[in-house]
């Protein structure tokens, strides 16, 4: 009993750790296990860093082999290895002599470059996404009518479809995104341009000829349309309105504008320099843009009935395009793969260059601008941007050029078309 005792009181006169005590070595702990982690985050990236450079030795040496064999680079980096879940970013250029390539790796956010020449260098190639690859667009074919598709337009749930043929007088609908399609009749004459309403309820459309049609039940029956006052022979471009208020059409002679859907047209002002060889119509038919053969951009706010210069959107070369925001404010010029950007209706702007010198012909916008789709000629590539035309991504659908593009009002659906070929579709 008095041994017991003493043991009690043994344990009741010891002391234990203070909270100050277990305080410190619970901190002495995590800092412990911090430069553990940091250590083993430091060699796990330099591994990584060193993985991906030896990677683009490789295909360094991969796509030399390539062009020495072929005369150009492939259209994909599908041949090219890839470790530790890397992913590429790859841009080619066979219209130069000699040929051209620039190759970017990303894992962990972090990334590296190479091209024909030198070695791999820390950061990304011009357009490519530096520590992040940008969305890739997934396309696919929509049907298998190979024929010559122009042009075509499609609802924002791009479940409704139309397209022209532009060597016959068919119009064709589909209303399940393109699983099946229906020819519609619409008169003779080629098929050259097409516009629609967001919701995909009202569409008008344009012949190289002249003659308009409208469908106001999703492309399913067609009413023909009082043609503007004018003998040119070669019509271009039709736009219109979200709501359908203001439609504007383009040829060789110049540009007109209807408030009364197509029952009466307005003679636009010539542009003060040059007839317009592109136009774009905001969504909400405030501001009308144009662009001439020598370049030169102009706005209107009065339905075409007067022009200002808006010389911060020059591209000063031929062939180029004009392309706005469903607001008028976001405004894009194209002209010789050089991209102009503006977010104030073409006040000021930036200078972007586009990853390929082919890229020119046409360029589409998503309602708020940031979402691009470009093409290239003649490579016969597609051009998508998810940053308002600061990175691209380019995909590789084949060797013919494409025509008709288009992107849905929320920027997530494309569509593609050209010669001989199946209407394609994209979405994210």
């Amino acid at each position: 009993m008095l041994q017991l005792a003493n043991t009690l009181l043994f344990f009741k006169n010891k002391k234990g750790f203070t909270i100050v005590e277990l305080l410190i070595v619970v901190v002495i702990i995590a800092i412990l296990a911090g430069v553990v982690i940091l250590s083993y985050n430091g060699v796990r990236a330099r591994a990584i860093d060193s993985s991906m450079q030896s990677d683009l030795r490789d295909s360094q040496a991969t796509l030399k082999t390539e062009v020495a064999s072929n005369s150009k680079f492939p259209a994909t980096p599908s041949v090219l290895k890839a470790s530790n879940g890397a992913q590429y970013q790859y841009t080619y250029d066979n219209t130069t002599s000699p040929a051209t390539f620039c190759l970017t790796t990303t894992a962990d956010k972090r990334s590296f470059f190479i091209n024909q020449f030198g070695n791999p260098t820390k950061g990304a190639c011009p357009g490519h996404a530096d520590g992040g690859v940008a969305d890739e667009i997934n396309w696919s074919q929509t049907n298998s009518i190979s024929t010559n598709w122009y042009a075509g337009a499609m609802s924002t749930d791009a479940k409704t479809i139309v397209t022209g043929q532009y060597n016959t007088s068919l119009i064709y609908r589909s209303t399940n995104g393109g699983a099946t399609w229906a020819t519609v009749p619409s008169g003779t004459g080629q098929w050259h341009s097409f516009a629609g309403t967001p919701d995909g309820s009202t569409f008008y459309a344009m012949k190289l000829q002249g003659g308009i049609s409208r469908s106001v039940d999703g492309g399913a029956t067609w009413t023909t349309v009082t043609p503007p006052p004018s003998s040119a022979p070669a019509w271009h471009d039709i736009q219109t309105s979200a709501d359908t208020s203001v439609i504007a059409v383009r040829n060789s002679q110049g540009v007109f504008v209807s408030t009364t859907n197509g029952a009466d047209w307005i003679s636009a002002a010539a542009l003060p320099s040059g007839s317009a060889i592109d136009i774009a119509l905001a969504d909400n038919g405030m501001s009308l843009y144009a662009i001439n053969a020598a370049g030169l951009a102009y706005r209107s706010t009065t339905n075409g009935t007067s022009w200002t210069a808006l010389p911060t959107m020059n591209t000063s070369v031929n062939d180029s395009h004009i392309e706005t925001s469903d607001d008028g404010l976001r405004l894009f010029t194209l002209g010789n793969a050089t991209l102009k950007v503006s977010t104030n209706s073409g006040a000021t702007s930036t200078t972007r260059t586009l990853p390929n010198a082919a890229v020119k012909g046409e360029l589409k916008a998503s309602a708020d601008g940031s979402r691009l789709i470009a093409r290239d000629i003649p490579l016969g590539n597609i051009y998508t941007s998810n940053d308002t035309g600061t990175t691209w991504v380019q995909s590789s659908l084949g060797s013919a050029p494409w025509y008709g593009l288009q992107v849905t009002s929320d920027g997530n659906h494309f569509l593609a078309l050209r010669y001989s070929q199946p209407v394609y579709k994209g979405s994210f």
